[in-house]
């Protein structure tokens, strides 16, 4: 993915406890996602797309949920934040509010944890 973290990052759910059912989900996300996008795509288009998809990703659920939705794309989220800027807020803002949804507190500074 231009400018966006691999598909081999480490960070995965179900990489860290040797789950391959967590590692073939996440093959499964990202390869529909990729699915998504045109061949023609600029490194933005696809920044823009693996954003919405992430946000789709945060919405309706609980906190531990979210938590772990936000661990499973972070090598993505993070490698958005010096290239897309404007859309890593846009995820950084979606996880936020989303688990002030389901919590009812301020979490501004959770998702930088």
């Amino acid at each position: 993915i231009t400018g966006l973290a691999s598909a081999d990052d480490d960070d995965a759910e179900g990489e860290r406890g040797g789950n391959s059912m967590g590692a073939a989900l996440k093959d499964a996300w990202r390869q529909s996602v990729e699915d998504s996008i045109p061949s023609n795509a600029t490194p933005q288009q696809k920044a823009q797309i693996y954003a919405d998809a992430i946000c789709e990703e945060f919405e309706g659920k609980g906190e531990k949920a979210l938590q772990n939705r936000y661990n499973k794309h972070r090598s993505i989220i993070e490698s958005m934040e010096g290239r897309f800027p404007e859309m890593h807020r846009k995820v950084i803002d979606a996880y936020e509010n989303a688990m002030m949804a389901a919590t009812g507190n301020d979490v501004s500074s959770h998702a930088a944890e």
